[in-house]
């Protein structure tokens, strides 16, 4: 089979024990594709990005004032083949990405970037719109178009005030709140500005915040200017809308400004100080500019006083540049791109069929002719032109990229080579084709792990299975590589020798615990002895690798008085040779304690070290006490063979006859221990309850 990227969930195991970084598992190969998902840059239209954007960190924040009611995320990939979507909390991309809406509170956004082969990485910026301050009655800006408030604004200044020429009469007034919700309202009209000289003209724009209280006042006195007898100079001289630069009154001459060449005429527009003055336009023609410099003059006359302004237009001529101002495609360029290099070359891999060029013209008025992308490449050197034409429509300029696409590769060779088990002999290198391989008759199945040196050639194996069985003895196993041009081919061949089961039925160790054997461990040694005064041990047993070892005779945790024969039987890897060993423990005995039972009804003892039978006559309400003697740690008893309540003292403990569920005879089997030494002493009575 041809599959390059195939049984890797088969072959998990095989390849954590060898831990073969980057090994392709079944047919070999790669792809050529990108994994990079990063961003090279993240920005917003509002606040800033906390902590600062770097493309490792995946979570930012943004604070944002309450009169924020939109933003925009600014992205780009760091990857060109990579591409990237803006989308809200829950993963849905948003309708509008240049004016995500916000409410107040947190507002999730999400980046995500997906790179050309798949891998997806997201950024989240958690924008955070703050509350309106209800009690906020600052103004956020106040503004007297085309003149100065004095002092400057700031929302904590009250009072300020603007001097304007005699000729205005009228004033453009603006003002915004620090709050979305509150309101103004404005006392005094600053479109008639009726009264002239130092007294001014008072506005007053009051304040009323959200919470409908809470006020403030800003007063702004307009000083219109005493008229000037005989003054013609101007107050304000614009073209286009747009004071002209560096304009002063008092300042009549050296004013330029620029145009495009595709503009013809433009709008001078000239104010008066005095009310009384006339202006017009006595030298040049704003309305149809020529390519240079139009000098344009405006007279100003007051009375007996003239004044003329003059004015440069310089309109541009038709460009001749030819430049770019970038090229670049999706695989690179060589070398560096600069405006006044027009070669470029790169070399791509065989799998690289298309290729996208992207260009941008020096100046927006020239025009860019290259093939649309994407570009077809054959084999072997494309060339690429990219041609500009200047906006005056003969200045040409021809980049060229040159596109050497490679041959399919012929290289066969394998950069790794190894089994889920066992060893290759010789160490693997990409030259030598034969191995050999040893692995215990346990291993009954390998995995072949192998890697191409070239990612587009691929690998079969032979047998074709995953994994593969091994028998006993020899197995071959051939892997062929066949390279990307489909022609050449490189077979390495691996035997794997299985040994045979193994007739060794061995132990390695064996030990009691509590206790020691009297002999000393040997796996020739068979018979082995013991004495420990407990009532149960644990036969510690290893047998050697492929055997097994299993309690054969005997019960080790249910030892009687006195001699106790126990069999471990080991059975070889072949399943059919066995072995015993003995062990011949001897369990000491001890006598039982002294244990009084006393029936409190007739004052009857009754001793349990003697075993006695009694058979009691006792109706319901007698008592049964127990005593524990002196020496123990604690005693168990059980009723009838049943509830068994440890007991952590030698304190007496008394059952009621009562409780006892029907007539007959019963029984109390008591047992003792002491922990230091794990011994258990047992004594038993029996009585009957009648009514």
């Amino acid at each position: 089979m041809k599959n390059r990227f195939i049984r890797a969930a088969i072959l998990m195991a095989g390849i954590a024990a060898l831990a073969l970084t980057g090994c392709d598992t079944g047919s070999g190969g790669g792809g050529g594709q990108s994994s990079n998902a990063d961003l090279a840059s993240l920005s917003v239209s509002a606040g800033t990005l906390s902590p600062a954007f770097s493309a490792a960190t995946t979570a930012y924040t943004v604070d944002v004032g309450s009169k924020v009611n939109f933003i925009t995320v600014n992205a780009a990939v760091a990857d060109t083949e990579a591409a990237y979507q803006i989308l809200n909390a829950t993963d849905t991309p948003i309708a509008n990405p240049n004016s995500i809406g916000l409410i107040q509170g947190d507002n999730i956004i999400k980046v995500k970037v997906t790179a050309e082969d798949g891998t997806i990485k997201t950024y989240t910026i958690t924008v955070n719109k703050a509350a309106p301050v209800v009690n906020n009655a600052n103004l956020e800006s106040l503004t007297v178009e085309g003149y100065t408030l004095v002092p400057a604004f700031s929302p904590v200044v009250d009072t300020y005030t603007v001097n304007v020429p005699n000729a205005v009469s009228s004033v453009l007034l603006t003002s915004a709140t620090e709050e979305t919700d509150a309101t103004t309202y404005i006392s005094g009209d600053p479109r008639n500005l009726s009264v002239v000289g130092s007294t001014g003209n008072e506005i007053i724009v009051e304040v009323t915040a959200i919470d409908g209280t809470t006020t403030k006042e800003y007063t702004i006195t307009i000083i219109r200017a005493e008229p000037v007898a005989n003054n013609a100079n101007l107050a304000n001289l614009t073209v286009d809308g747009v004071q002209v630069p560096g304009f002063s009154p008092t300042t009549y001459t050296g004013y330029s400004v620029n145009v495009s060449n595709s503009q013809t005429s433009v709008l001078i527009w000239a104010d008066p100080q005095e009310s009384a003055a006339t202006k017009e336009i006595t030298a040049g023609n704003p309305n149809a500019l020529a390519v240079g410099a139009n000098t344009i003059t405006v007279t100003v006359t007051n009375g007996s006083g003239s004044q003329a302004y003059t004015i440069t237009v310089n309109r541009a001529a038709v460009s001749n540049n030819a430049n770019l101002s970038s090229l670049f495609t999706n695989y690179g360029l060589s070398p560096t791109f600069h405006a006044n290099t027009t070669a470029y070359t790169l070399t791509v891999p065989n799998g690289v069929s298309t290729i996208n060029v992207f260009a941008a013209a020096a100046d927006t008025k020239a025009a860019i002719t290259r093939p649309d992308n994407p570009n077809a490449l054959s084999v072997g050197a494309n060339t690429i032109p990219v041609t500009v034409t200047a906006e005056d429509g003969t200045t040409v300029k021809t980049y060229t990229i040159t596109v050497t696409r490679e041959a399919k590769s012929d290289n066969a060779n394998l950069s790794t080579l190894a089994l889920s088990a066992g060893t290759l002999s010789p160490t693997f290198a990409p030259g030598t084709t034969s191995y050999t391989a040893t692995v215990p008759y346990s291993v009954s199945t390998v995995n072949v792990l192998a890697f191409t040196e070239d990612g587009n050639a691929w690998w079969d194996q032979t047998p074709d299975n995953y994994p593969v069985s091994l028998n006993v003895g020899s197995n071959p196993i051939t892997v062929k590589v066949t390279a990307e041009n489909g022609t050449a081919i490189k077979t390495y061949t691996i035997n794997v020798t299985r040994t045979a089961a193994s007739s060794n039925a061995n132990l390695t160790s064996l030990s009691i615990s509590p206790g020691t054997l009297n002999e000393t461990f040997n796996a020739d040694t068979t018979s082995y002895t013991a004495t420990v005064p407990y009532s149960s041990i644990t036969v510690n047993k290893t047998a050697v690798a492929g055997a097994t070892a299993v309690i054969y005779s005997g019960t080790p945790n249910e030892l009687a008085d006195g001699e106790n024969t126990i069999v471990v039987r080991v059975t070889a890897e072949n399943g059919t040779a066995t072995k015993d060993y003995t062990i011949t423990v001897t369990k000491t005995v001890t006598s039982s304690p002294a244990v009084t039972v006393l029936i409190t009804k007739a004052d009857e003892k009754i001793d349990l070290t003697k075993n006695t039978a009694n058979d009691l006559s006792r109706e319901r309400g007698d008592m049964l006490s127990i005593s524990v003697p002196a020496g123990y740690d604690y005693y168990i008893w059980y009723l009838d063979g049943q509830s068994p309540t440890t007991r952590t003292s030698n304190t007496p403990y008394s059952i009621s006859a009562s409780s006892i569920n029907s007539n007959g005879t019963h029984s109390v089997l008591v047992e003792f221990y002491k922990t230091s030494d794990g011994i258990r002493y047992g004594s038993e009575v029996t009585f009957r309850v009648v009514r």
